[in-house]
């Protein structure tokens, strides 16, 4: 296990593209889909969440996602999870719905708060942005309300 605390950490947010969100993507009830992914490139290392100082205590900085199809919102169940790079293991961070998810992007009194996991993707790892609907459609990645703006903890 590398030592972290040794580490310079970038905590930031990412977006649609960010996670390779460039598609429509079909999602069929009840099944789970990856919607997108971020693979950790060389010499770093990377977390779900990140820590916002609020008061003098690290807080979990808002989590928003809205995904919509021709026929508006798709409502269901995200996972956020951390896998090897060859997708043979997935430790979940976060699982929520996505009514949850999609309620503010900037209120912290209803937005979801993701504070930095403890879950650690390594070189080639990656974090996954997972999707299960309760009635099968497609997601419309061009929609102008279909948003990702995750927060990240990047090491290096």
């Amino acid at each position: 296990m590398v030592d972290l605390s040794k580490k310079s950490k970038f905590p930031r947010t990412l977006s649609n593209t960010d996670f390779g969100l460039t598609a429509d993507v079909t999602c069929t009830a009840g099944q789970w889909v990856k919607i997108g992914e971020l693979i950790v490139n060389a010499q770093q290392y990377a977390r779900w969440g990140a820590n916002d100082m609020i008061a003098g205590m690290p807080q979990g900085r808002t989590a928003y996602i809205r995904l919509d199809s021709t026929d508006g919102q798709m409502n269901g169940v995200i996972r956020l999870v951390v896998t090897d790079a060859n997708e043979k293991t997935a430790e979940l961070v976060i699982e929520e719905r996505t009514e949850k998810f999609g309620a503010s992007v900037n209120d912290r009194t209803l937005a979801v708060l993701l504070p930095e996991s403890l879950i650690t993707a390594q070189q080639d790892s990656k974090l996954q942005i997972l999707f299960k609907v309760g009635t099968t459609g497609t997601l419309k990645y061009t929609d102008t309300d279909t948003s990702i703006k995750l927060p990240v903890t990047i090491y290096q």
